[in-house]
């Protein structure tokens, strides 16, 4: 019977807790402090999938696998399709104004341009090329070419220019601000500013640039210097600033809902978290970490660590959970679609999709009732009653919990 009455109190205590306006409040149901994180599928796709892009138009993520030069199309946590291209696809690019996807084709020297899961046309551009990056403002496609040293300029299914770069073009990026683009050239330390088809300038950085982002709060572009373990920081034409952060930088992702840069460091296993040009914060994290993404949906960071299998999930300045994913996880991708983080790992040939929600988004906030008192009374004791059946029965199920992430850096090392 003390049992009874000790679960009773509690029940009907908390049920029929009154506000002065004379209609009783739920009460407020805490939130869990962590966040919930979890791998809720492992896709098979093909061989050494390194690269992932989102297609916001029709919620596809394109994932190139370099050994079977093939795209694995999926929808969700399913393949929707599988589409023959070139010889070593690499680093993809969506155009949001036409809906195509880019692939540039490393060992073919060529462009598949894809539409749903058809390539539509296959344009040839200079040698080697690995990368390419959408420019919003004129609609072009920039394709970088290792092997010459140039930039291929693309316009729907039709190439539209080429421009000169330096040697060993590593990497891209638009800064919407003043339309130009920045390609990072990592054996003449020095980036070229391209404006549309012509090369308006070249900048001097640091020893091995290897990667730039834009932060678009503040106007900047970064560039990560590897040979020297810093950032230098561009405005327009000129280096504005230099930042010292850790070991090898390989990896910056921007967050805009907090307006920082994370820079993964992959000799040092740890993030550099850069506002402006300054260092505001270092967040250890897994072995080799690079190619994270910005969740924009909860505002974290999801950073693959290459070394350890895993993903790490960064809130501002702190690890906030840790999910294991496949064998060498390599560059994420965001679907705004869905919400789901994909992380294609290499040497597992799968693409870990990963769940992530933020306590706020987790639990019950406290609301009012318009229901009268006597009503919540009955409900107390029926509360009661209830509590008492299950606390007499035996109630062992819990909720299981979501596994952390986890994730990896680039291919392209010190």
């Amino acid at each position: 019977m003390s049992l009874f009455l000790c679960v009773l109190m509690l029940t009907t205590g908390l049920a029929i807790s009154r506000p002065a306006s004379g209609t009783l409040a739920v009460p407020e149901v805490a939130a869990d402090a962590s966040p919930s994180v979890s791998v809720i599928a492992n896709v098979s796709v093909g061989h050494l999938p390194e690269h992932a892009t989102y297609d916001s138009g029709n919620g596809y993520v394109y994932v190139p696998n370099e050994a079977s030069a093939n795209v694995s199309v999926i929808a969700g946590t399913a393949i929707a399709g599988s589409i023959r291209v070139g010889v070593g696809p690499a680093d993809p690019t969506y155009d949001g104004g036409n809906g195509y996807v880019y692939i540039p084709n490393t060992g073919s020297d060529n462009v598949s341009v894809i539409s749903g899961t058809t390539v539509t046309a296959t344009i040839a551009v200079g040698s080697e090329p690995a990368f390419a990056t959408y420019d919003s403002g004129n609609g072009y496609v920039y394709v970088l070419n290792v092997g010459s040293n140039n930039v291929s300029v693309i316009s729907g299914t039709k190439l539209v220019g080429s421009v000169s770069a330096g040697n060993n073009s590593h990497y891209a990026t638009y800064d919407s601000g003043n339309g130009y683009i920045y390609v990072v050239n990592s054996d003449s330390n020095n980036v070229s500013v391209i404006s549309g088809t012509k090369l308006v300038g070249s900048i001097s950085v640091g020893t091995m640039p290897v990667f730039t982002t834009y932060d678009s709060g503040n106007g900047y572009v970064y560039v990560l210097n590897q040979g020297i373990s810093n950032v230098s920081v561009i405005s327009g034409t000129k280096v504005v600033g230099s930042v010292n952060v850790g070991l090898y930088p390989y990896w910056a992702t921007y967050d805009s809902g907090n307006g920082d840069v994370y820079v993964q460091n992959v000799g040092s296993s740890n993030v550099s978290v850069v506002n402006g040009t300054s260092v505001v914060g270092s967040v250890k994290v897994g072995s080799g970490p690079g190619g994270g993404v910005y969740d924009s949906e909860n505002g974290y960071v999801c950073v693959p660590n290459l070394g350890s299998s895993d993903v790490s999930v960064i809130d501002g300045t702190s690890v906030v959970a840790t999910a294991s994913v496949g064998l060498d996880p390599q560059y994420a991708a965001f679907d705004g679609g869905n919400g789901y983080v994909y992380v294609p790992n290499a040497n597992s040939d799968t693409v870990s999709v990963i769940a992530t929600s933020s306590p706020s988004n987790g639990g019950a906030s406290s609301s009012s009732s318009g229901l009268p008192s006597w009503a919540y009374v009955i409900i107390g004791v029926a509360i009661a009653g209830v509590a008492v059946g299950v606390v007499m029965g035996v109630m062992r199920h819990r909720r299981q919990p979501r596994s952390p992430l986890l994730r990896p850096p680039p291919d392209s090392g010190p």
